[in-house]
């Protein structure tokens, strides 16, 4: 059968499941207010909604799709015969997309999607730290450093030239990804002395976790002192996608580094969204001894 021909079965396909639980769906709008495609419970991003609305039918779309359950070889095929091109990420349970509007608007069809999401950009908000937490006395009287735990920081990366924040004794690893997941797939590179390019926010980030306080005779130093630091930056322009492969990389390489903290700063997130659907995966029980933490210093509601 010509791939044509089998792409248009398979649309016709979704359209007839979904037509058949029409009577308990609501529709995704078109431009215009024209109703679309009848769309199941899955939760749809305000943010991809509107942009749905004023996107042309041709137009390229970026977004994140969140299922129940880790995306099968079934899923994915069904999903490349709508049309799309597909991005799964390889221990989340989600999958990034581009296709044009018109194709965006068949995946709510799909069997076990969560929710979809609008691959925006996310913007940091730097605000100062609580400056007084009584770390210093976890350190004298309960001797409680943070050594032997490595802290992963996915943010704008680590610049460990900075003398509280040296490569290889205190930033045990440094990488970058850039975000290009619909290239050649995302490039990831590893072993950099610095990988905080941009904002300075994951440096800062860093210095507070883990920092030495070398610059300054020890006075800024961060609050798990002996702890260790893995840097992940999550390209220049942080968009979800490129977070959650950040989230990717680090529950791959959890056991090569000790990694049992993540330290990241999305804001507050629905249940549905996938960068909390991410850290939630961090915390699972399948990842025992793990932390998260996430001072809501980013938003951009992913």
């Amino acid at each position: 059968m010509p791939a044509v021909l089998m792409r248009l079965v398979a649309l016709a396909a979704l359209a007839v499941t979904a037509g058949l639980a029409s009577a308990q769906l609501s529709p995704l709008p078109l431009p215009g207010g024209v109703p679309g495609f009848p769309v199941s419970p899955v939760k749809i991003d305000p943010v991809l909604s509107s942009v749905l609305q004023s996107a042309g039918f041709d137009q390229p779309i970026e977004a994140v799709l969140t299922f129940d359950h880790y995306p099968s070889a079934t899923d994915l095929l069904a999903l490349r015969a709508i049309g799309v091109q597909v991005r799964p990420l390889r221990a989340l349970p989600m999958v990034g997309v581009q296709g044009t509007s018109l194709q965006i608007r068949l995946l709510p069809a799909l069997s076990g999607l969560r929710s979809i999401y609008f691959n925006r950009r996310l913007s940091y908000f730097l605000d100062e730290s609580v400056p007084l937490i009584g770390a210093n006395r976890v350190w004298s009287e309960l001797g409680v450093t943070g050594k032997g735990v490595t802290v992963a920081v996915i943010d704008s990366g680590i610049d460990a030239t900075h003398r509280d924040l040296p490569f290889g004794t205190k930033v045990v690893q440094n990488v970058k990804l850039a975000p290009n997941v619909f290239g050649g797939g995302p490039l990831v590179l590893e072993g950099l002395s610095t990988t905080d390019t941009s904002s300075g926010h994951g440096t800062h980030v860093a210095g507070i976790a883990g920092g030495t306080g070398a610059a300054l005779a020890g006075k800024y130093r961060g609050v798990a002192i002996g702890s260790k630091l893995v840097g992940v930056g999550a390209g220049e322009a942080l968009f979800i996608l490129t977070a959650l492969e950040g989230f990717d990389w680090v529950l791959q390489n959890r056991l090569k580094y000790g990694i049992r903290v993540i330290s990241n700063s999305w804001g507050p997130a629905a249940p549905s969204r996938p960068m909390t659907r991410s850290t939630w995966r961090a915390g699972s029980p399948t990842m025992p001894g793990w932390w998260w933490c996430s001072p809501r210093a980013t938003t951009g509601r992913a």
